[in-house]
């Protein structure tokens, strides 16, 4: 039987998927020309990342702890547009600690557990 914590944090993934689209119609948002096909890869990776994670796909965490990895990096520059821009910045925020509730979540799993793709 699968862990719990795929499955939370599959569904952790997802509301960041959510939360990445409704970002874009938030004001003060403005797509540069041609990030519309990297904009829907990301998204495409966001869901398939959720679905691998909810079949209790191991190596995955390394995966999201990497992108959580990522999105702290980005932390300092998203704080100096709070003041112009306080929901984009706020909303970035919450989809990296979305990630990072969702790696914590993976990491916590006990190994022998029969989770697949070791």
């Amino acid at each position: 039987m699968k862990h719990r914590s795929y499955i939370n944090a599959s569904n952790l993934i997802l509301i960041t998927f959510v939360v990445s689209i409704i970002y874009y119609f938030l004001p003060g948002i403005v797509m540069m020309a041609g990030a519309w096909p990297v904009s829907v890869a990301i998204k495409l990776l966001t869901l398939v990342l959720a679905y691998l994670v909810r079949k209790g796909m191991n190596w995955t965490k390394y995966v999201l702890l990497a992108l959580a990895v990522l999105g702290l990096i980005t932390i300092p520059d998203s704080l100096t547009t709070v003041k112009e821009y306080p929901l984009p910045t706020l909303v970035s925020l919450l989809q990296v600690a979305l990630l990072i509730w969702a790696a914590v979540l993976l990491f916590r799993i006990p190994k022998a557990d029969g989770s697949k793709g070791n």
